[in-house]
């Protein structure tokens, strides 16, 4: 039967479709009446079926209805439209959407989409390009740029959309609005996993820097934002942006560009997310002309100034850029970084953002002291002090304090200012962090009390006062290696005082609290050979001069001094070393345990020889102090030789450095020595140790000056220390001031202060002691203020010395004679026979004499080490006998 259609060329079932009200009911009547209604064209220059028509006005009812009675899906128009074209180029998004899920295999939506990117007209490419901007787009991507949850992206990758997508890009012919949606697409997309590879192996990084090249402004927030998310997904994709040449155009871009926040936000990161690469990379981005100008002249902008994303955009690629790279630090200094990161790292309202500026105020000084000091100058130290003090949040403290601990640096002085200025309950506070950021904050706790613990001036007593001792036994159950070490080093400090003056109450509180029984613990259990030899060091301070914790040591089944002479035979250098200075901090004026050391398998002269001529100090002074309290138990070397060598080492180090930390430690050892064994103090009188201590009187260091002072305190009991400590001060009067400061709370002899009395008197000299402090002030004038001084060239690390003690021996033999005779020479006035039991033939022995025998020690002993294990009952009753001889 003919249908009739009206003027307008539409049948009457093509009127029930385009109302308003959609007339469902009278659809499916004019089908029943007559199927061929489901199919009739209009008679108009469109030529559109009830379907077409229905899906060009937009009415899904009425589309779901004919789909339903049975309508052709695949039918198209005049125009060759069929249903999905209709829809793009009415922008039905809704009818996509349900064309997508009706999952027709007649109606391959995404493809058709694809190809109609192809259209033979603009404005078809243009509209099939934004509906699949706005189909791939987030649901929530107006609330949340970060969001990421379209359920079509798979879709469109499974009909080769990507690849299609930047071919269409690249035409000349595409307009820019195609170009624009496009990036748009990509960039909706981007953020999944597959996604990235996709873009990249069909040239979608070329082409859209190509984009940026032609300066398509419009498409740069998309651009960028896909650059980002790529560079982000792979280092090596990272760096295939960088050698397309981005780096120069993004340059271009801050140069010229009023960009929006957005869009320099991306861009920034993209930067970071290259200089992440590698190292080689890292110097690329920081080589680049103009980049930290540029960068920092973000921070100026007042049309950034509020963007937080921005910023914190900003200083997380500055920490990336800068972080472990000397060159780069330095670089961005001199661009004036400082400031604006201190201005950052104020901003209180957003933590983020105040965690990231401080992370990057930390990777721009960390070991860099020229970056450090440039940083104090701009006045860093109090805003960030107080921001610390402020804070409970772990995460910020731990950026505050790990940043406020690099700008001390490694110097014992500065970390002795800056822990003061923490002060003692807030470091303590450090140690019973917990959480994801708790370990660096838990290790700068330990190091702060660790330096404060040290010193004449130290803060001991107030560290226990504050239940300090607790909290970092509690440590020692760490599962990190760095701080259980660092509590280690922390509870040694605490138990010893310069010269290895026990502190009863510290060592009490270690053992009372469990401490002593971890401290074995660890000595016999651990896997970790550092924890093994810092705990037996730890466990010889806790035990030095007191004799209930030397009991409760004794009583204990795991101890025995296996485990430290195990340790002296380590393939690690320092373990060595360290397992040494344990024995002899336990065989410190203590000959019982001497004997037990030995009973258990003792030492051997090699064991120190090795390290006696080394060219870092710190390991030549260690050897030294070991080679002089142990000499009575190195049973295959003279004692006078043994502590002739040691005591000629120290001094000479002692002369010779120009380091402070190894000044403090060799007048400390000499501040050991001076109150052992007699013959000692004398044979180091004997070659100049006053005069070189007295000269340390007038350092710098407050640690130098402490423990030079501390040392001449005890010599002030030999006749001859004394009187040329008389003299020295009445050349340089002032010093008789430092010396009484520092030696407030230890000894200072009697006899010598009766003569200064009397030189007073003698020569009229002025000796208020009034006047101690402005001397000490006027000594450490510029430590007070020591994080607002002007760069300078700190000290090196304690542990990582290089002083080359070989080169401060090239004297000539002569002269090495000469000392090495005072100090025998020396030894014999106190009559060595009854002090070692048997006779010495170290008249024979010269200055050469002594280092040669080291030498030849070392070379003999070095390939017949004992192998020292729990069953070694035979050596250790040979090395007795030995001893015995």
């Amino acid at each position: 039967m003919e249908i009739e259609v009206d003027d307008t060329g539409w049948a009457a079932i093509h009127h029930c479709v385009a109302a308003e009200k959609e007339l469902l009911m009278s659809i499916e009547k004019f089908v029943t009446m007559n199927p061929d209604n489901l199919e009739v064209e209009t008679k108009d220059a469109f030529r559109r079926t009830p379907l077409l028509l229905a899906v060009h006005c937009n009415k899904k009812r009425s589309v779901e209805k004919l789909l339903d009675l049975g309508a052709n899906i695949k039918a198209i128009d005049n125009g060759n439209r069929g249903v999905v074209e209709t829809c793009v180029m009415n922008e039905n998004i809704n009818l996509l959407h349900y064309f997508i899920d009706l999952q027709d295999d007649n109606v391959d939506v995404w493809k058709l989409l694809i190809n109609y990117l192809r259209a033979d007209t603009d404005e078809e490419t243009e509209k099939a390009s934004e509906m699949l901007d706005r189909l791939t787009r987030s649901p929530h991507s107006q609330e949340s740029e970060n969001e990421c949850t379209d359920p079509h992206w798979e879709q469109l990758m499974q009909v080769g959309g990507i690849p299609s997508l930047i071919a269409t890009c690249k035409f000349a012919s595409s307009s820019n609005l195609v170009k624009t949606n496009i990036a748009n697409v990509l960039k909706n997309i981007v953020c999944h996993n597959t996604v990235p590879d996709a873009i990249v192996k069909a040239g979608g990084v070329e082409m859209l820097l190509d984009l940026v090249k032609n300066n398509l402004k419009t498409a740069f927030e998309p651009i960028f934002k896909c650059l980002q998310e790529i560079a982000n997904f792979s280092s090596d994709y990272a760096a295939k942006i960088q050698m397309s040449g981005f780096l120069a155009s993004a340059m271009k871009l801050i140069q010229s560009s009023h960009l929006p926040p957005e869009v320099i936000t991306n861009l920034v990161l993209i930067v970071g997310h290259i200089a992440g690469i590698s190292e080689d990379a890292q110097k690329a981005v920081g080589s680049t002309s103009m980049l930290f100008e540029n960068l920092l002249g973000l921070f100026e902008n007042s049309d950034y100034q509020t963007s937080v994303p921005l910023l914190t955009a900003l200083t997380h690629t500055i920490e990336s850029i800068v972080a472990h790279n000397e060159e780069n630090q330095n670089t961005c200094i001199n661009a004036g970084a400082a400031t604006h990161l201190i201005m950052v790292s104020r901003a209180s309202k957003y933590r983020d953002l105040q965690i990231s500026a401080i992370k990057a105020l930390y990777s721009l000084t960390a070991n860099n002291r020229y970056a450090s000091n440039n940083v104090l100058e701009e006045g860093a130290v109090m805003p960030l002090m107080q921001l610390l003090k402020k804070s409970r949040a772990v995460s910020l403290q731990e950026a505050l304090a790990r940043t406020l601990w690099a700008l001390a640096g490694p110097d014992t002085g500065e970390r002795s200012s800056m822990a003061s200025m923490i002060g003692v309950n807030l470091l303590i506070e450090f140690l019973s962090a917990q959480g994801e950021n708790s370990d660096n904050l838990n290790c700068i706790g330990c190091q702060g009390l660790a330096v404060l613990a040290q010193g004449a001036l130290n803060k001991q007593a107030d560290i226990n006062d504050a239940n300090g001792i607790v909290p970092l036994v509690r440590l020692l159950r760490s599962a990190n290696p760095v701080v259980v070490i660092s509590a280690l080093r922390a509870l040694r400090y605490l138990c010893l005082n310069i010269g290895y003056i026990p502190n009863y109450q510290n060592q009490t509180s270690v053992s009372q609290t469990r401490g002593l029984k971890l401290l074995v613990a660890l000595l016999a259990h651990s896997k970790s050979e550092e924890i093994q030899v810092e705990s037996a060091l730890a466990i010889g301070a806790a035990v030095l001069g007191h004799s209930e914790n030397i009991s409760q040591l004794q009583d204990n089944p795991d101890f025995t001094y296996l485990h430290v002479i195990r340790l002296l035979y380590s393939d690690n250098e320092m373990v060595k070393l360290t397992a040494g200075t344990a024995l002899a901090t336990f065989a410190f004026n203590n000959v019982n345990q001497q004997q037990e050391i030995s009973e258990c398998g003792g030492v051997r002269w090699h064991n120190f020889a090795q390290f006696l001529q080394a060219k870092d100090s710190y390991f030549s002074l260690s050897a030294a102090f070991q080679a002089v309290v142990m000499s009575r138990i190195i049973p295959d070397e003279e004692p006078a030789m043994s502590s002739a060598c040691g005591i000629n080492v120290l001094v000479d180090v002692l002369e010779k450095t120009e380091i402070d930390d190894i000044k403090a430690l060799a007048a400390d050892c000499v501040a050991r020595l001076a109150h052992t064994r007699a013959g000692v103090p004398s044979a180091m009188i004997a070659i100049n140790v006053v005069q070189y201590l007295f000269k340390l009187l007038a350092s710098t260091s407050e640690q130098v000056r402490g423990s030079a002072a501390v040392a001449l305190g005890y010599l002030s009991f030999d006749h001859t220390a004394e009187r040329q400590m008389l003299h020295l001060c009445r050349e340089e009067p002032k010093l008789i001031h430092v010396l009484k400061y520092y030696t407030k709370n230890f000894k200072l002899s009697s006899a010598f202060l009766e003569g200064w009395k009397h030189c007073v008197h003698v020569a009229c000299l002025d000796s208020s002691d009034s006047k101690e402090d402005n001397i000490v002030q006027t000594l450490t004038q510029g430590i007070s203020q020591t994080f607002l001084k002007p760069p300078k060239e700190l000290s090196t690390p304690l542990m990582g010395l290089t002083e080359d003690v070989g080169t401060a021996r090239s004297h000539s033999h002569q002269q090495h004679g000469s000392r090495a005779s005072q100090i025998l020479a020396a030894m014999h006035g106190d009559d060595m026979s009854q002090i070692y039991g048997r006779s010495s033939r170290s008249s024979r022995i010269t200055r050469s004499g002594l280092m040669s025998n080291i030498r030849s020690s070392h070379d003999i002993h070095e390939n017949s080490t004992p192998s020292v294990t729990n069953n070694s009952i035979s050596q250790a009753s040979h090395l007795t006998s030995l001893a015995q001889d």
